[in-house]
């Protein structure tokens, strides 16, 4: 069995990371990027304010960092090896993935003021995006069905309709539909797909300038920017405008 760090550990590497990688904030505007501090995966708050980042040292514990002025402070202090964490829409609330010795992984959720965690799910599952009215999470699985919504009411999970093998299930669109991404060496074919039902709606045919394949990507909620790095260029990042 693979160790839990390894499946949920995505972490991305790029020049001038360190042994403990860096995390840098950076516009979309071509303006230089700004150093955050040492940590990982860096989600941002709703309010652009602050990011949630994994530190190094076991057991893993989160933080919090300003992304403008302000001090990091620790968000975390526990047993609980954290590997990944989301923040919730209201800005108060994050959902994470994380193992407490000798137990299974699980995923909680934790409030910014409380520093007691709630197991919200006992899958071996990881948080990837939050619905726009935080009542769904998607979620990352070990197992057969990679793909799994999460009910955050009653920590219920549902196989979503409509998802093909090959497909790289990237956010949550603003009307509860998810971003879908099929690449090929020269261009990257981007769907919407409501879960509820399966329907797959094509929405746009990104022409890339590399044969090499996409290696990372991100999209906004409505649409209007994907930035995306590819496999011979990964230190470099791609924006792609005039998608609406």
């Amino acid at each position: 069995m693979r160790h839990p760090e390894k499946v949920f550990d995505r972490r991305f590497t790029g020049t001038g990371g360190g042994l403990e990688y860096t995390m840098y904030s950076r516009k979309t505007d071509g303006s230089p990027a700004v150093q955050l501090g040492t940590g990982r995966f860096g989600t941002i708050s709703p309010d652009g304010q602050w990011a949630i980042t994994v530190g190094f040292k076991a057991p893993l514990q989160l933080f919090l960092v300003p992304l403008g002025v302000g001090e990091t402070r620790s968000l975390t202090n526990d047993a609980i090896n954290h590997y990944e964490a989301h923040w919730m829409p209201d800005g108060e609330h994050f959902i994470f993935v994380g193992q407490e010795p000798g137990h299974a992984v699980c995923m909680y959720m934790q409030s910014l003021e409380d520093a007691t965690p709630r197991v919200v799910s006992s899958e071996a599952c990881a948080p990837r995006a939050v619905s726009a009215d935080g009542q769904l999470v998607l979620a990352e699985c070990v197992g057969a069905a990679k793909w799994k919504l999460l009910r955050v009411v009653d920590g219920q999970l549902s196989d979503p309709k409509g998802v093909q093998p090959g497909d790289n299930v990237l956010a949550w669109t603003n009307d509860r539909r998810l971003w879908i991404i099929n690449s090929s060496l020269n261009s990257a074919r981007i769907l919407r797909l409501d879960p509820q039902t399966g329907l797959r709606e094509p929405w746009k045919e990104v022409p890339l300038d590399s044969f090499s394949g996409i290696h990372t990507s991100v999209i906004t909620p409505d649409g209007t920017t994907f930035v995306h790095s590819d496999w011979a260029n990964f230190g470099s990042l791609r924006r792609v405008y005039g998608l609406r």
